[in-house]
């Protein structure tokens, strides 16, 4: 399990990297502009999380991308959100907040039940349901060591593979992708050591929301990359 968590944290920094740079694809990647931000969001969070203490010390990173969400809304009143490239063609920087995407999606939404026709092919279940597997035995390991201070146990493991197991069936049946344990959850436990099945199920609740609520959604995805980047980096070093 320890070397499974090792190679999916450093698997994932090159993501954490290509975010703190604007993300996959952006045409200012590297910008200045995008470098700032993702370094205000991760100076923020290495000072909560080393200067106070508690709660504060806890919520770092959720401050951190709070302060950089408000940075990026304030550089989005003082700097051009348009720039030109070598081609001479006009485009919109990566950092801009898309306030139009917030005001264009739904309030309410309900998924459609079988949007697609089940399939059930070894194709797909072996490489991705397998490997999902084995993560989220290597994740499960890697928050209880973090988190606790121990090792988890013959039950902790099988039910947290059931409960992914039982959550991407869930998932299939709205035509949605399996389940993942998310790695970079389990650098986010390391630092903040918080396991409480509250905090747990609150962020489970608000993740609902999302889905259901398409506005709060689009005002979680209009998130620059450079403000996640400077978040995932810790997490994913952690």
């Amino acid at each position: 399990t320890g070397t499974v968590v090792l190679s999916i944290g450093l698997s994932l920094i090159s993501v954490g990297i290509n975010s703190f740079g604007g993300g996959n694809g952006a045409k200012d990647f590297g910008s200045l502009e995008n470098l700032f931000l993702a370094f205000v969001v991760l100076i923020v969070i290495l000072f909560v999380k080393h200067w106070t203490k508690g709660y504060l010390s806890s919520s770092s990173i959720l401050i951190g991308i709070i302060v950089g969400y408000i940075v990026a809304a304030i550089m989005g009143c003082v700097l051009p959100h348009t720039a030109v490239n070598a081609e001479g063609v006009e485009y919109t920087k990566s950092w801009v907040l898309n306030w139009n995407k917030v005001a264009e999606a739904k309030w309410i939404a309900i998924p459609k039940f079988m949007p697609v026709k089940p399939v059930f092919d070894l194709r797909a279940i072996l490489p991705v349901f397998v490997v999902t597997a084995v993560e989220t035995v290597g994740d499960i390991s890697g928050v209880m060591v973090g988190g606790v201070g121990r090792e988890a146990t013959d039950k902790e493991l099988s039910g947290g593979v059931m409960c992914d197991g039982l959550g991407s069936s869930l998932a299939a049946l709205f035509g949605v992708l399996p389940n993942t344990s998310f790695s970079q959850n389990v650098g986010l436990v390391a630092m903040t050591k918080v396991v409480n099945r509250i905090a747990l199920a609150s962020g489970a609740v608000f993740l609902i929301l999302c889905g259901l609520i398409p506005k709060l959604g689009a005002l979680i995805s209009i998130m620059p990359q450079s403000v996640l980047g400077g978040a995932a980096v810790m997490m994913f070093s952690s």
